[in-house]
């Protein structure tokens, strides 16, 4: 298992699969706007939710994941043997962690909820789909759920192609109605499964 951030690699045989089953579960969105991340594997993901719509994708810097410098494409056992100070916050302290030449988690923060914000504020009244990836979209959650960076690991991971619904007000105050719903996976072709069969875990967990 590798570290991705930018790193911009290709989905693969089961993240099709993955894309397929989504394609159903949102059948019935009512989008009027899709926005993405520019990285291959969040496209693919607004392809697939957009066979259902045919919109123009809308690609957006700001909605990449969070950029970790040093780390980019490395394994987590290499991250763990030579980075074990930022390896150790990113699993315990996630909202201090930067990686060596990365951006900050708090940058990442500052930039996806300014992102989120300033594409709901054209869309008030409206469905929109915002697709990205999962440590930026935690750093959101931590928003709508504390209006600020924390409790990042209480907020925990979605496996891959998770939805969340988030309303806002008039006043664009966000609300959670539900986060990290992957019902539309089966056990075969969930990540989060699949790595519970082979016994994967991060150098932590190992250790531990």
């Amino acid at each position: 298992m590798a570290f991705h951030g930018h790193t911009d690699g290709k989905v693969t045989e089961m993240g099709n699969l993955q894309l397929k089953a989504l394609t159903k579960a949102t059948t019935d969105l009512n989008l009027c706007a899709i926005y993405t991340s520019p990285l291959q594997r969040a496209m693919e993901t607004a392809k697939a939710i957009n066979e259902n719509y045919h919109l123009p994708i809308q690609t957006d810097d700001n909605l990449m994941e969070i950029y970790c410098g040093e780390w980019e494409g490395k394994d987590w056992e290499y991250i763990y043997a030579h980075y074990p100070d930022s390896y150790i916050a990113w699993e315990t302290s996630p909202e201090q962690f930067q990686s060596p030449d990365g951006e900050s988690m708090q940058d990442a923060y500052n930039r996806i909820t300014a992102c989120i914000h300033d594409h709901v504020k054209d869309h008030i009244g409206e469905t929109i789909a915002i697709v990205g990836h999962s440590a930026v979209f935690r750093c959101y959650l931590a928003h709508v759920l504390y209006g600020e960076l924390k409790n990042l690991t209480e907020i925990g991971w979605g496996d891959n192609t998770y939805i969340c619904k988030i309303i806002f007000d008039d006043n664009l105050k966000p609300t959670l109605c539900y986060k990290y719903d992957a019902s539309h996976l089966t056990e075969d072709i969930s990540t989060t499964a699949l790595r519970k069969r082979l016994g994967l875990k991060r150098p932590r967990a190992l250790k531990e």
